[in-house]
């Protein structure tokens, strides 16, 4: 195991990881809309995994404000660009934070959360927190078991061979960053799978 991640907890910094640099930097570290700059690139669609309640990972409570770990409003999703998976979203909010804070949360369904965030004018974005996730760190788990399982279109995704398979070994860059509405966080935390870097045939652009 590298310095880089602990099985469970990953080291969230606000420095980008060595190892990102070109294009795949660009990526990750872009501020604006990640839903955006999909669309920009081609086809894209959000497909919901999980949306319900969760317990909170051993990583993400402090981030949330609470006090201790426990149970958390919970949403995961996998962007598609092209047909292909290229980004695991996972999102965490407080159960106290009420639909009064976040009124689109359960209403989401297939559309992307990102839309909502960013025409919102009472949303704000904290600072984006980076990591390189390895070994069996919840995220990359759950990664992994939705690139393998059947999605309701009947469709397969091609994790058993290729760059998406290997991520489990080599890991995934990734993200995090909280959002405030009034006095209420969510925090998104954005996984970037491996068919991203190959799908993308342009230059990142702007997505204001």
């Amino acid at each position: 195991m590298t310095k880089a991640s602990t099985p469970r907890c990953a080291h969230w910094r606000q420095a980008v990881p060595a190892g990102l640099s070109g294009a795949a930097r660009d990526w990750v570290v872009q501020t604006d809309s990640l839903t955006r700059a999909l669309q920009a690139c081609g086809q894209f669609r959000v497909h919901c995994l999980h949306q319900g309640l969760a317990p909170v990972h051993a990583d993400e409570w402090r981030a949330l404000g609470l006090t201790r770990p426990g149970q958390v409003w919970q949403r995961e999703v996998l962007l598609w660009l092209n047909d292909q998976p290229v980004v695991f979203a996972h999102t965490v909010v407080p159960l106290h934070h009420t639909a009064y804070d976040w009124p689109f949360f359960s209403e989401l369904g297939h559309q992307s959360l990102g839309s909502a965030l960013f025409s919102d004018p009472l949303i704000q974005r904290q600072a984006l927190y980076f990591s390189h996730l390895l070994g069996k760190h919840p995220l990359l788990q759950k990664a992994q078991h939705a690139l393998s399982t059947p999605l309701n279109s009947g469709k397969l995704t091609l994790a058993s061979s290729g760059p998406q398979a290997q991520f489990a070994h080599t890991g995934c860059y990734a993200r995090r960053s909280v959002f405030t509405r009034r006095q209420a966080r969510m925090l998104v935390s954005e996984v970037f799978l491996p068919a991203l870097f190959t799908a993308v045939s342009q230059p990142l652009l702007a997505s204001r």
